[in-house]
């Protein structure tokens, strides 16, 4: 149950299943070879394919961190279970991650990273902005039209 204090969210952070990129795969079989742990480890979302993280840069921002993985079979070879603690917006703003929605799109599909506005006036779509609120993080995924925006 999250605790509220104040303004500010204090309680349970918005936790995901998210992937590797090809480099983060690669750093986790190194770390699962000699016996390290991934447990704790910075992460940041690649823009690249939905759901995708790879391994935060010394001093670098990131958006999220470790918390358990499982090994697949196949691709995406691991499931990482992260607590998202924050995301940058088209602006480059930081702001902290509360929710995840599943929000159907109209249009062309929103760029992975952007934010989205609602499409028009009498619809429940959204459509992707660069000065739009919340951070895409997969598209069509898993059905066609929908997109899936952390706030």
């Amino acid at each position: 149950m999250a605790r509220y204090i104040g303004q500010g969210h204090k309680g349970e952070p918005l936790k995901l299943t998210l992937v590797p990129s090809s480099s983060l795969k690669s750093l986790i079989d190194s770390a699962i070879a000699s016996n390290s742990s991934i447990i704790g480890w910075k992460v940041a979302f690649t823009k690249s394919a939905n759901w995708e993280v790879s391994h935060a840069a010394a001093n670098a921002y990131y958006d999220a961190v470790i918390e358990e993985f499982e090994k697949c079979n196949g691709s995406p070879y691991y499931r990482l279970t992260c607590d998202v603690l924050t995301y940058k917006d088209g602006s480059g703003n930081i702001h902290t991650a509360r929710r995840l929605r599943h929000e159907p799109y109209t249009g062309t599909a929103p760029a992975l990273g952007s934010g989205v506005v609602a499409a028009t006036t009498s619809s429940a779509n959204v459509k992707g902005s660069s000065a739009g609120g919340g951070f895409v993080v997969a598209v069509d995924e898993p059905e066609s039209g929908y997109c899936d925006v952390i706030f």
